[in-house]
């Protein structure tokens, strides 16, 4: 059975994958389950420039959750409307350049199980 400590290569090529922390099993399964035991709420990226504190409350006045990011904002909710995000931003001059919802990796996988990142 080989082992990788290279989360992206275990979730393209394994069948199962096994948590291991501090020598004990932590969950075993398919990638996808175990990405699905930590879903959680989706996650809209909105990649944009010129992002201000006032664009930014302006945000969360609508999603309350809506926090900065180093390229622009994440929104963690269930239904978030591109067209609605656009429409307040652009008032603050705000450029989307993408949008995409946040995909689940066996990194926060690792994370969420054992409390650790991967490089601790």
């Amino acid at each position: 059975m080989p082992t990788t400590h290279y989360l992206e290569e275990a979730d393209a090529l394994a069948d199962r994958v096994a948590v291991i922390d501090n020598g004990a099993l932590v969950a075993l399964g398919k990638p996808t389950e175990l990405k699905e035991r930590v879903l959680g709420e989706p996650v809209m990226v909105v990649e944009a420039t010129n992002v201000t504190d006032e664009a930014l409350a302006a945000r969360r006045a609508i999603y309350p959750t809506a926090q900065p990011t180093e390229h622009g904002i994440e929104i963690p909710a269930d239904s978030v409307s591109i067209y609605e995000i656009g429409d307040c931003l652009r008032r603050f001059d705000v450029e989307i350049r993408s949008t995409s919802t946040k995909q689940v990796s066996l990194d926060d996988v690792f994370l969420e199980l054992t409390g650790k990142d991967l490089r601790e």
